[in-house]
């Protein structure tokens, strides 16, 4: 679990926006509750992207993913993307497969590469056009095959 954005683990969760304090980049890597009191991350605009830089490149094959667990706020599509500079990600993984801001569960998705990392980024394309509270990110959870 992370304790803040730039964490003592050498993990540094970011975001392209946050709509306050309480709900930074770092939450979605802590928050395995359903009610977000220790974590989720929120943005006010209804596309963004949330990344987390590893310590070291490591080679990941799922992710669990979960919508903001507040009903109606649900991410209709998005991407989820590697870099080891940053500045240029490559797609992973296209998905229309609704992340459901009510669903308790995350959902998981398998990744297919050989190749190992330092940044992941899930990008939201797009998103329910009913939203009233912030669009976010219950859950961001990377499990890692090996190093690199």
């Amino acid at each position: 679990m992370l304790e803040e954005n730039i964490s003592r683990s050498g993990f540094v969760a970011t975001a392209s926006a946050v709509t306050d304090n309480r709900i930074r980049a770092y939450g979605a890597f802590n928050s395995l509750n359903a009610d977000a009191s220790n974590g989720s991350w929120a943005t006010p605009a209804k596309k963004g992207w949330l990344q987390i830089k590893c310590p070291r490149a490591v080679i990941i094959w799922r992710v669990a993913l979960n919508a903001r667990a507040i009903n109606g706020n649900n991410i209709t599509a998005w991407e989820f993307s590697e870099s080891n500079v940053e500045k240029t990600f490559t797609t992973l993984l296209t998905s229309q497969v609704m992340l459901l801001g009510s669903a308790i569960a995350s959902s998981f998705f398998d990744i297919s590469t050989t190749t190992a990392y330092q940044y992941y980024r899930l990008n939201i394309t797009a998103s329910s056009d009913k939203i009233e509270a912030p669009l976010g990110v219950q859950v961001m959870q990377l499990y890692v095959l090996t190093t690199g």
